[in-house]
């Protein structure tokens, strides 16, 4: 592999990889802020809340009371882009709500489809074409590993004071690790099918040698 060619497969590998680890990052978050989850994770945070609350204001909060005011946070109808929403709606609720939880899923796709073509860039600069699936598999196991990780890196630079972004945070990364078992899981069947592929095709070029080795014996 000549050194231009072997730069730019380096360079390449080195974009797939942190364009798998958007993409792992991004599904994360999406899946994360599922209604499901978000009321699963955030209602008991906002019953602990309204303790602190005097005895009349704490009996709004009951257990339908914080579930119909997820539920209307989350599907309601902010008319604005995530960005500017994020700037002037005056509740922290926008940020697990559908809306948010659509423009992860759109990151997310933009990032699968830079990941698919940096895929098809590295297999025509591979020589062996086998041991493509071993490459792209392996950056895509060493991605998912930081997943385990980014809330404890991301908490790192919340101050302690602000718990209610550390709350925000569990709820951003709960689904971190299932994130990470389905890119290890596809990593690995890559890596697999790459090493398979090669096994058989020395078992093919094994039978091919020994066949004219016969042929050859034959003809003397």
């Amino acid at each position: 592999m000549g050194f231009f060619r072997g730069s730019l497969l380096f360079i390449l590998s080195i974009l797939l990889l942190l364009s798998f680890f958007a993409a792992g990052s991004f599904l994360t978050v999406s899946t994360s802020l599922k209604y499901e989850n978000v009321q699963k994770e955030l209602g008991p945070v906002i019953q602990e809340l309204s303790k602190g609350l005097n005895d009349e204001n704490r009996a709004l909060f009951n257990e339908t009371a914080v579930r119909e005011l997820l539920q209307d946070s989350y599907y309601k109808n902010y008319d604005c882009d995530f960005w500017n929403c994020l700037a002037t709606e005056q509740t922290p609720l926008f940020l697990v709500s559908q809306k948010a939880k659509d423009y992860w899923k759109e990151k997310f796709y933009y990032s699968l489809l830079i990941s698919l073509a940096l895929v098809g860039l590295i297999f025509f600069l591979v020589q062996n074409k086998l041991n493509w699936p071993v490459l792209v598999g392996s950056i895509l196991i060493i991605s998912a590993i930081p997943l385990l990780k980014i809330k404890g890196l991301i908490s790192l630079f919340i101050p302690g004071e602000i718990s209610v972004l550390s709350t925000f945070l569990n709820i951003f990364f709960s689904k971190a690790l299932m994130v990470f078992w389905i890119f290890f899981i596809l990593g690995l069947l890559l890596v697999g099918l790459g090493f398979g592929l090669k096994f058989s095709n020395l078992e093919f070029v094994k039978k091919i040698t020994e066949k004219k080795e016969k042929d050859k014996d034959k003809k003397k």
